[in-house]
């Protein structure tokens, strides 16, 4: 038997797609277009001798970034897809051990991801020309983000290996991600901060690498460790899955209890459908559940507590810190409004629900207004709230850290309240495109883990390289918003009933990230097969009871 039988395959396959390779080209091509453009500002500016080493800074963040998010994009939904859909079983009706399945998930669904960090890698060490940059501590953060993508690859397996939701396989797999990464170094232990997996990145420059130059190479031994752990540990729960998976009573009960807290006991749960549905149906269909709604707070309480202890355990400049604080929790909650913008069409399609709703006499507009009811009544309330809170607390950081004189403190209000006017304006304009958007990559993508990428890479992270654009930045960011709105809006309308019916070609839908190509999908068969054609309509055939 060939060792590794599924890794071997899946190598195979993927050197033949073209995918694989156009993938690892525009990795390559973003990250050499942001390159440019720092080359092009730079040489405006009169201290060209620090472009390099701000290029490798800058580049260096953004294959961080890339690095830590493959592991929940690629590998958090490639176990769990498997148990929804009753496949994962018959693997193990073959000789195929637990390493196998997960080496071979491994090999399948990271390849592109291990492609572009080797296609973006080259670009960063254009850094190393400009001067600013050693070679050493260029090879040592590369050998750091190689760790840390095997880490998140590893973690998302892990995650995958041990739920059947996508969308808790994502969030779980984000979690771990996040845990890893805030845990240690708030423990304050030096040895501890060791199983950080960003530790060897952070710590590579030239001057910091001589000072930990031994805890440099023992995170890199402890998140290979950790790494190899949860991939074993994902082989020992994959091996133990069966090809019809009983449910233990014990699971079965801890179920029946989240879905008792999450919906309601009979009587709060018919009580409920009376109520919405008499709003509109497709509002019960997407915001009948509570468990959003208490994740939402328990997140602002969550965020306001680390931000209370932050504050008064810092010094410094406490009014940037308060307000770099209420810009990180803001881009939060947009996430996770694209996320359960994404879910709510995303499910319905996957299930057929909107096919059957639109079997009913509901109009699309009133199928979407539904859409857009649940997400208020799950998000309208903790955003005021969480507004409201950051207004205070920007207007209060003014009167205590504000200028000596009392003119200096009102000309500050003035101008913080036209800034303030300016970013609610924003954010509320990035609520609706994050709307839109997502209701839209929810109905044309393959999978909601895709859906939720593109929603979030497209909408809330692209638009803020307009930065770079000096006093235009801010109109483009804006027009960014509204352009995405209005587009969304206008595709979903259009082709709502189009999309809601269909189903994806895997070829196609699994090739293309750019958002304004046209969707591909195929028609499902009919229920009713055809009648078979005649050949000859003419001719009717002999009666029954004709004697040739």
């Amino acid at each position: 038997m060939t060792f590794l039988p599924i890794v071997d395959r899946e190598l195979r396959v993927a050197a033949r797609l073209t995918n694989t390779y156009k993938k690892r080209a525009l990795a390559a091509a973003l990250v050499a277009a942001v390159a440019m453009v720092m080359l092009l500002f730079g040489n405006l500016t009169s201290s060209r001798v620090r472009v390099g080493g701000a290029m490798f800074g800058t580049l260096s963040y953004i294959l961080l970034a890339f690095c830590l998010v493959e592991g929940a994009r690629k590998t958090a939904d490639c176990l769990s897809e498997e148990r929804r859909e009753g496949t994962l079983g018959l693997l193990f009706l073959t000789d195929l051990k637990g390493y196998d399945i997960i080496l071979g998930k491994l090999a399948a669904t990271s390849l592109t991801s291990i492609y572009g960090l080797l296609a973006m890698l080259p670009i960063l060490a254009l850094s190393l020309l400009l001067g600013g940059v050693t070679q050493g501590e260029f090879w040592r953060r590369a050998l750091a983000l190689t760790n840390i993508l095997f880490f998140s690859l590893s973690a998302g397996i892990w995650v995958s290996a041990r739920s059947r939701s996508e969308r808790r396989a994502l969030v779980g797999t984000l979690w771990v991600i996040v845990l890893f990464l805030a845990v240690p170094p708030l423990t304050r232990v030096i040895v501890v901060s060791h199983f950080n997996p960003a530790y060897p990145f952070f710590h590579s420059p030239e001057a910091m690498y001589r000072m930990t130059a031994a805890g440099y190479w023992q995170s890199l031994l402890f998140t290979q460790l950790i790494s190899w752990f949860l991939l074993a540990w994902a082989s020992f729960s994959v091996s133990r899955l069966q090809a019809d998976e009983v449910i233990t009573v014990s699971q079965s009960r801890w179920r029946q209890r989240w879905h008792r807290f999450e919906f309601g006991d009979a009587q709060k749960r018919a009580k409920l459908r009376a109520k919405l549905l008499d709003i509109n149906p497709a509002l019960w269909l997407a915001g009948r559940g509570a468990g959003q709604r208490l994740f939402l707070w328990c997140f602002i309480g969550v965020a306001g507590l680390a931000s209370a202890i932050t504050l008064s355990t810092s010094g410094g400049n406490l009014f940037a810190l308060l307000l770099g604080i209420f810009v990180i929790i803001n881009f939060l909650i947009k996430t996770r409004l694209a996320s359960q913008a994404c879910h709510c069409l995303a499910e319905a399609r996957r299930n057929n629900a909107l096919e059957m709703l639109l079997s009913t006499p509901l109009t699309v507009p009133e199928i979407l207004h539904g859409q857009i009811l649940a997400l208020k009544r799950s998000f309208l309330l903790p955003v005021v709230v969480t507004l409201a809170v950051e207004i205070v607390g920007c207007f209060g950081g003014l009167l205590i850290f504000g200028g000596s004189s009392r003119g200096q403190t009102f000309l500050a209000m003035g101008l913080s309240f036209f800034g303030i006017s300016v970013y609610l304006g924003t954010f509320v304009l990035d609520l609706l495109a994050v709307t839109w958007a997502g209701m839209w990559f929810g109905l044309s993508s393959r999978n909601e883990t895709q859906a939720t990428f593109k929603t979030i890479l497209y909408v809330l992270v692209l638009p803020c390289f307009t930065a770079v654009f000096s006093c235009f930045g801010v109109p483009l960011f804006v027009a960014s918003s509204v352009i995405w709105m209005l587009w969304a809006r206008q595709k979903v309308r259009l082709e709502f009933r189009t999309l809601a019916g269909q189903r994806f070609d895997i070829g196609e839908a699994t090739s293309g990230w750019w958002p304004f190509k046209r969707s591909t999908y195929t028609r499902l068969p009919p229920l009713i097969p055809a009648p078979i054609p005649v050949l000859n309509p003419d001719f009717h055939g002999p009666a029954p009871n004709e004697k040739k």
